[in-house]
């Protein structure tokens, strides 16, 4: 009988997150029956499932959130101290899994010198322009990355090769290019149309926007104002900025991760996203897949080009909160409008199947969790 193969995922990041959703969906998609996984992570509830063990991750609170310099480097060695732990409790790592870009998974191609194992890497975010990242991104076995990172893993490859090689390296077979998708137990429920019903969900880092959220709906009379449901994650152990929630606002619920997510959303017709730039925006597509009519800004981003205004979606200019409050109070007025808009969004959401837009990572990742008589040769088709 053969060794089930042992994935190892290093999880640095304290609080949930969309990269932590989308290894998770990249995960269901795998046939489970000859995997095991290890997780080295703080955050265990955003690794669910049967077959997953927990190792310790060791950090000390002094360097926990140092991202450069001489704490950074203290940080990852403690990391790696994790992962060779894990190694010598779990048994052989036959694949790492970087979820969260290289400057946070640093520590895993650095243990890999004294305990050998490919790494996939996924990149969801702009990638810091160090020779440390370019380094771990060509050591790595493979590199998937949201289109919107493309120039700055381009930047980075440049510290270390040139702009023609670093092209070269871009284009070469260990990089490819990501875009998200959701399984079919992640498939969020249908929403129901007999309300006007807003719906916001995001962290609450200040980049995503909750403050920009509410100012529009404070803008709006009470009668104009339609129930909001605000569902939010509180970051832990970071340095960023975050917003305060919850605050007493008329005609708005709040709710902290909460278990019944989906419920809350289907309960829900419009989605609006406030964040700027996001290189994806996982809960966009979640909101389009259970049916809101979704409000996006038009800032250029990944779900900006692929929506079309007054057709799948509805746009607002990036910071105009006044913008953003008359389109609410404009979609809630008529339902009609806000059904046609969101079931052509929801007709798009179709085609973000994970089965189909993950095929190749599952492929790759079958190929080196497969026994050992066909590894190489099932390496060979897919590398």
């Amino acid at each position: 009988m053969n060794r089930p193969k042992h994935i190892l995922i290093l999880d640095a990041i304290p609080f949930a997150g969309g990269s932590k959703i989308a290894t998770n969906h990249i995960l269901a998609t795998l046939a489970q029956e000859n995997i095991r996984y290890t997780v080295i992570s703080k955050d265990r509830k955003s690794w669910p499932g049967k077959k997953v063990r927990f190792s310790p991750l060791w950090q000390l609170p002094w360097f926990s959130n140092c991202e450069q310099g001489w704490g950074y480097l203290i940080r990852q060695l403690l990391l790696v101290i994790s992962v060779i732990g894990a190694r010598l409790k779990y048994g052989k790592i036959d694949l790492a899994i970087a979820p969260s870009g290289p400057g946070v998974d640093l520590a895993l191609y650095l243990a890999k010198y004294l305990v050998p194992y490919p790494i996939l890497q996924f990149i969801h975010g702009p990638v810091a322009p160090s020779k440390s990242i370019a380094l771990c991104l060509v050591k790595a076995k493979k590199v998937y990355y949201l289109s919107s990172a493309r120039a700055s893993i381009l930047a980075a490859l440049k510290r270390i090769t040139g702009e023609q090689k670093a092209q070269e390296h871009i284009r070469s077979r260990t990089f490819e290019e990501l875009v998200n998708g959701l399984p079919r137990p992640s498939w969020p429920s249908s929403c129901r149309y007999e309300k006007v019903k807003v719906f916001w969900a995001a962290s609450l880092l200040r980049w995503k926007g909750l403050e920009f959220m509410l100012s529009a709906i404070k803008s709006l009379p009470l009668e104009d104002r339609p129930q909001t449901e605000i569902c939010y994650i509180k970051p832990k152990d970071i340095k960023q900025e975050i917003s305060t929630a919850p605050q007493a606002i008329e005609k708005v619920s709040w709710h902290q991760a909460p278990k019944n997510l989906d419920q809350i959303r289907a309960g829900c017709n419009i989605f609006v996203s406030t964040s700027i730039s996001e290189p994806f925006g996982l809960s966009i597509l979640e909101a389009l897949a259970a049916g809101h009519c979704v409000l996006i800004p038009a800032d250029g981003a990944y779900w900006d080009q692929v929506l079309e205004h007054n057709v799948n979606c509805f746009k607002y200019p990036p910071g105009d909160s006044r913008q953003l409050a008359n389109l609410i109070r404009h979609v809630s007025r008529d339902m009609t409008l806000l059904k046609r808009i969101a079931g052509q969004g929801q007709q798009l959401a179709q085609t973000y199947r994970a089965e189909k837009q993950y095929q190749g990572i599952k492929k790759q990742i079958d190929a080196i969790t497969r026994s050992p008589a066909t590894d190489n040769a099932a390496l060979e088709k897919v590398c």
